[in-house]
């Protein structure tokens, strides 16, 4: 692996499992039905 590349990897902090809570209830207050989005919905809560 380059050292750029391990260097990058190395910056990448853990979730924050809070903003991802507040994030997935201003999802559900969408007018949407709940879930509908699947995939999509669950990358914009992390």
């Amino acid at each position: 692996m380059s050292d750029s590349l391990s260097r990058t990897l190395k910056k990448i902090k853990p979730l924050d499992r809070k903003a991802m809570r507040v994030a997935q209830a201003r999802q559900d207050e969408l007018t949407k039905p709940k879930g509908s989005l699947g995939r999509l919905e669950e990358l914009s809560i992390q």
